[in-house]
């Protein structure tokens, strides 16, 4: 499923698209019930992208536990566990690239 459909069909509140040099390119906020302020979801980006260069294995995946739900993400939601693995994975070789680029 597209991330835009899917966003849509979930009713979830935040999305953005990534872009060069760890920032947000674009994003869509609206508000729910269980409202999260806008900023939350963009510190929450940043601390994920800063946690993929700080930390790796058991690490990284602890960080990651304690900024995602990732229990849920997992067990739940198959669909949004693959977005998620195709994104690290993405940032992974992003990372990768600026490595060897210096």
């Amino acid at each position: 499923m597209d991330p835009e459909a899917y966003y849509k069909d979930t009713g979830s509140e935040y999305i953005l698209r990534r872009g060069y040099n760890h920032m947000i390119d674009d994003s869509d906020y609206t508000p729910s019930t269980h409202f999260i302020p806008f900023d939350v979801y963009q510190n929450r980006f940043q601390q994920i992208y800063n946690s993929l260069t700080s930390f790796q294995g058991e690490d990284l995946y602890r960080e990651l536990s304690n900024l995602l739900d990732l229990d849920y993400i997992i067990a739940k939601d198959p669909v949004l566990y693959s977005y998620y693995l195709e994104a690290i994975s993405a940032l992974f070789q992003e990372l990768s690239r600026e490595d060897i680029a210096r």
